[in-house]
């Protein structure tokens, strides 16, 4: 991805320049690879970075966290937001969470978890937000979808509990819908809907 590609070559020349690669170890001693990148614009021929942004990597080079900071006038950073990536064990993005800060201090905004079936399909997904009482993430929403042996959804959960039942006439439109049945979490029925097709669908 070009970040500059309507700059001109000295400025590019120049953020290439205050973009080093350092290395430091975490807790379980697996090299963490930084990545620091300042971006900003020229003023009257002097370089001004406005932004400073790094970059953290586990082992297996994925990428597991990020620092914005702004550059104020006076050249001092101010941290100014953070986000955090997760893995399941193969490899699958499975947790973001972002944080951003007020007066110092870090405060979360949003954390999604997910889980994925064999088949890489999303089954489950739980929304978190912060909670200013503990400091700590709370869940605020859950999602989960069931497939057929064809992939097609056929249950949905909602964040209100409300689940939705969709059936497929198997032997003839073994991919579209048939009937989507919507149920409130207390079993009460909410809708029904009816679908019919010509022999050329």
């Amino acid at each position: 991805m070009k970040i500059f590609s309507d700059r001109k070559t000295a400025q590019n020349r120049h953020f290439a320049r205050k973009n080093p690669l350092r290395s430091s170890q975490n807790a379980a001693g697996l090299e963490l690879v930084f990545k620091e990148r300042d971006m900003g614009q020229a003023e009257n021929g002097e370089w001004k970075a406005d932004v400073k942004m790094e970059y953290a990597y586990d082992d297996a080079g994925r990428k597991i966290y990020f620092h914005r900071w702004v550059v104020e006038k006076d050249n001092n950073l101010k941290d100014d937001s953070e986000t955090e990536y997760g893995y399941d064990d193969k490899g699958r993005n499975n947790m973001t969470a972002y944080y951003s800060y007020s007066s110092g201090a870090r405060k979360g905004t949003t954390k999604s978890v997910q889980v994925f079936n064999d088949k890489d399909q999303e089954i489950e997904e739980t929304t978190y937000q912060w909670s200013t009482f503990d400091n700590n993430w709370e869940v605020k929403k859950k999602e989960t979808t069931t497939y057929n042996e064809n992939d097609d959804i056929i249950k949905e959960i909602d964040e209100m509990g409300n689940v939705t039942e969709t059936s497929y006439n198997v032997a003839k439109h073994p991919y579209l819908a048939s009937s989507e049945i919507v149920t409130a979490e207390n079993g009460e029925w909410l809708s029904k809907t009816l679908y019919d097709y010509d022999d050329k669908t």
